[in-house]
């Protein structure tokens, strides 16, 4: 069963234009930072939205990915 939002990752393409959005016009303060600020992490209540910029992630225009927390997770069989 799904608990909560773990966090969100949000793919940009130019990390310092994200930054200055999310700091100053949203006013959310890094939480922590990786990657030489490539991967910056805002807190926002119970759930982190972290922001990256990296060849191999690739903005979408169809969204962006969200991860979940569980009390428990058991892969189950296919059969």
């Amino acid at each position: 069963m799904i608990k909560e939002v773990a966090f969100v990752a949000i793919a940009v393409s130019d990390a310092e234009r994200a930054h200055k959005f999310y700091q100053q016009t949203l006013e959310l303060k890094p939480a922590r930072s990786q990657m030489g600020g490539a991967w910056v992490e805002y807190d926002f209540g119970e759930t982190t939205i972290g922001v990256g910029c990296h060849p191999a992630w690739q903005p979408s225009r169809d969204g962006t990915t969200v991860a979940f927390e569980s009390m428990t997770w058991t892969p189950r069989s296919r059969n």
